[in-house]
């Protein structure tokens, strides 16, 4: 569009030429003085703005839209005129269709999470990063079931849970997100239909983009759930903090001696003994809710198992790796083993011509871990 007085181009919203001043009113079709006769006789500004696309273009059949909007007359402009670069308008062809709106909404990132295979973010920080990046739903929805595991499962167990998440979040996010920006943007064009192209896309950029209020109101609600959960737990005798502790307590303070060969050794009280022979004693320990097994055992070192840090790589299980402890003048090996859903500890002394073996389960357990470090510093061999 052109200023009635300069000639200057000015957009259609423009209420003074920002060349020369001159006032411009919504009546007036300001294209100056050369625009050519109009082929249909009418003061319409669309239908003017028409027949000069019309005149000025390869275009040989008109299709003039009396209805068409100021968006649909400058795809109209570009598409036909010989010379499209006159013309002057907010929106640009290149970012047609839907894609105008859900660049808006993603923001930034757009052309890198339109084109991801793998997500690290989302890998390293699981569903805080679903909800940096305003997926509620799904976000909540892990954010649930890793809370689940931590009361429900074993340490190890609630811990590959969570690896297990982050993993699926790291490969799907991709698709995860632009499924949800794409439902996003049709909601807000369905319930914007009365508004223009700018205000839609404004629309989506609101919506969209990320939130660090959000993470910091996760983290928030996270310790509210899991105070809630640890108090229901309180109420309906499933977790007594007090008791547990008392009972750990009484249990250091009363013990019961065992001895296998020429190991002896003693356990708190509550140990019970499943299995006994001459060279193997198993016990377990069961109350409030705590789980805990020892195996002690020995046998003859030769071939294959004639040492004990022999003896602990030939365990075929993922391992920490071999450390020493001394206990009670004595040097033993030991090693933590990964077995399929849950986690062993192993110490081995060579005492003499026989293998001296502990096995703990469970020694991440906080009150097993209690017990199994009053087992190992009683640990004693006979000097007969």
């Amino acid at each position: 569009m052109k200023c009635i007085k300069c000639g200057a181009y000015v957009y259609q919203s423009d209420k003074f030429c920002r060349s020369c001043g001159t006032e411009l009113t919504n009546d007036d079709c300001q294209y100056g003085d050369n625009i050519p006769n109009s082929k249909y006789d009418s003061s319409s500004c669309h239908e003017q703005q028409y027949n000069y696309s019309y005149e000025y273009s390869n275009k040989t059949t008109p299709t003039y839209n009396m209805n068409a909007t100021h968006e649909d007359q400058y795809n109209y402009n570009t598409n036909y005129s010989y010379d499209t670069s006159k013309y002057d308008y907010d929106y640009k062809p290149n970012d047609s269709g839907e894609d105008k709106y859900i660049k808006e909404f993603i923001g930034p990132n757009y052309n890198s999470i339109k084109n991801m295979k793998f997500s690290l973010p989302a890998l390293i920080f699981g569903p805080m990063y679903l909800i940096y990046r305003k997926i509620w739903g799904f976000a909540l929805l892990t954010i649930i079931i890793e809370i689940a595991a931590v009361f429900l499962l074993n340490s190890d167990l609630s811990q590959t849970v969570s690896l297990i998440i982050n993993i699926y979040l790291g490969f799907k996010f991709q698709s995860i997100y632009m499924k949800q920006v794409e439902d996003k943007v049709e909601q807000i064009k369905q319930q914007g239909l009365d508004k223009s192209t700018t205000e839609l896309l404004e629309v989506c950029k609101k919506k969209g983009g990320t939130t660090m209020k959000g993470v910091v109101a996760a983290i928030f609600v996270s310790i509210v759930l899991y105070i809630a959960l640890i108090i229901y737990l309180i109420g309906s005798g499933g977790f007594n903090l007090e008791e547990d502790l008392e009972t750990v307590d009484l249990n250091n303070q009363l013990q019961t001696h065992g001895q296998v060969d020429k190991l002896y050794y003693t356990l708190p009280n509550g140990y019970t003994r499943d299995y006994s022979t001459d060279s193997a004693n198993i016990y377990t320990y069961y109350q409030n809710n705590i789980n805990c097994s020892v195996k002690i055992e020995t046998r003859y070192a030769y071939g294959t198992n004639s040492d004990s840090s022999t003896y602990l790589k030939n365990i075929n299980y993922p391992s920490t790796g071999v450390y020493s402890i001394q206990k009670n003048n004595y040097e033993w090996l030991y090693s933590h083993f990964q077995k399929t859903n849950f986690t062993e500890a192993v110490y081995v002394r060579k005492h003499n011509d026989k293998l001296y073996i502990v096995t703990m389960h469970d020694p991440n357990n906080y009150y097993c871990s209690i017990h199994y470090d009053e087992i190992l510093n009683s640990l004693t061999f006979s000097r007969l």
